[in-house]
Formats: structure tokens, C-alpha cells, sequence
């Protein structure tokens, strides 16, 4: 379960009144690695899987989705529970470029307008985050999570499950784009990322050290172009 109903009340002029308010449940994650745990995550307990390989793979502990020997799942009860894994390491690649990829100015706003309306979840809850991927001018994957951190990493879990059809992408994210978010964004597919919200001067310098577009502000009929702007047409 990753939301449910409860009673609450409404204070609205000058008056308390119970009504029924829809949230969203958070789920305690252990992460081991080959016995030794990691980290623990809180999310929602939906697509851990690609949470957990995206978490990996933007460690540095993986470069694939085929790095992973084992992952298994085990309930400690309804809100708490551990992944165990084991893994083959190797060398990771991260040379990046931005080969010959063009985006139309009006496709940006046409996609972050469907992503912004796309998460149901929020709508009923205000309590997520989102993030995806745009392949020219689709969405070819949406998630959600409580933490951006979390659905960053469902992202990369995503793509890394299927490289072979999703080579030029786009991220699409609800969040600030900082240095911690670009740093993310390893896998040779990820060309740019593109946020309704800011864009911090560390998340700028590493866009370019990573050559990805990245666009900010993405509201309306407008954003603003920290790197790549020649990639916009």
C-alpha cells in the first residue's frame, strides 16, 4: 500500500471541520549489500527494484542491471523491510556525450506541461516527487516516490533495465537540479535533464563537466537554458 484515506480536520473560516484527506504511506528500506548494509531508504513500497539497481548504479557500485548476481525482498512487516544483494563490480564507464541530439524549444514545454499533470498521486496527496524519461517527444516512463532521491534512482533503475530501447533520453524531474542530482546521471543514455524548478550553479558547472543539456524553469511557455542551448532548436 502506498497511500491510504484517513480523517482529519479542516480549519477554513475560523471553523473545524472533519473531513476525509487521502496521504501517502512511507516504507522503511534496508539496502545490504553482500551482507553489509548500505543504506536505508524511505520510499514508497512500489518499483523497489528499480530503486535499488538505480541506487547502485549511481553509487558507483554497478554499471548494469546484469551487475546484479542477487536481489531479494523480505518483509520485516507492512512498513518495514530489507533487500539483500549481491553483485559483480567493474570497471564504469562514465565518458558521455552529447552526440547528435535535437529538441524543439516548443517539445520541452509540451512535455514538462504533460509530466507536471501526469502523477495522480501528487494530486491527492501533494506529497511526492516525480521524475521520468522522454524519448524525441513521449514519456516513455513516469514515476513517483516520497523522496527525490528515491524516484531519481527508480529513473535510473528504469533505464537501466531497458538500455537497448531507450538510447537517447531525456530526464524529466520535479525537483531542484543540483550538483547531488547531476551526479546522478551516469548512464551514457541520459542526455539532459529538464526541471520546473531551479537550477544551482554547482548543478550547472556539472552539467557541463557531463555535457547535458539542462533546462530549468520549465513553467508555462517558457525555461531557461543553463547548458546545451545549441541542442534547442
Amino acid at each position: 500500500m502506498i497511500s491510504r484515506n484517513i480523517e482529519i480536520y479542516k480549519y477554513t473560516n475560523n471553523k473545524k471541520n472533519k473531513v476525509m484527506d487521502h496521504v501517502v504511506v512511507e516504507y522503511k528500506l534496508k539496502i545490504f549489500l553482500n551482507d553489509t548494509i548500505l543504506v536505508e531508504r524511505i520510499c514508497l513500497k512500489n518499483e523497489m527494484d528499480k530503486m535499488v539497481v538505480g541506487y547502485f548504479i549511481s553509487e558507483g557500485y554497478i554499471n548494469s542491471w546484469n551487475d546484479i548476481l542477487e536481489m531479494d525482498f523480505k518483509d520485516y512487516n507492512e512498513n518495514e523491510g530489507e533487500c539483500r544483494c549481491k553483485i559483480e563490480k567493474k570497471q564504469f564507464d562514465i565518458h558521455k556525450t552529447l552526440s547528435e541530439i535535437k529538441i524543439c524549444g516548443n517539445t520541452v514545454l509540451e512535455l514538462m506541461k504533460e509530466f507536471t499533470n501526469k502523477s495522480n498521486l501528487f494530486k491527492k496527496t501533494g506529497g511526492v516527487h516525480s521524475c521520468g524519461l522522454a524519448k524525441k517527444d513521449k514519456i516513455v516512463y513516469f514515476t513517483d516516490d516520497v523522496g527525490r532521491q528515491n524516484a531519481l534512482d527508480k529513473m535510473i533503475g528504469h533505464l537501466a533495465k531497458e538500455e537497448s530501447d531507450l538510447n537517447e533520453v531525456v530526464v524529466l524531474f520535479s525537483g531542484r537540479i543540483t550538483s547531488e542530482v547531476v551526479e546522478k546521471m551516469k548512464l551514457k543514455n541520459i542526455k539532459g535533464i529538464i526541471t520546473k524548478a531551479a537550477v544551482t550553479w554547482n548543478g550547472r558547472v556539472k552539467g557541463i563537466e557531463k555535457n547535458l543539456i539542462i533546462i530549468g524553469f520549465a513553467r508555462g511557455e517558457r525555461f531557461n537554458i543553463y547548458n546545451g542551448e545549441d541542442k534547442i532548436i
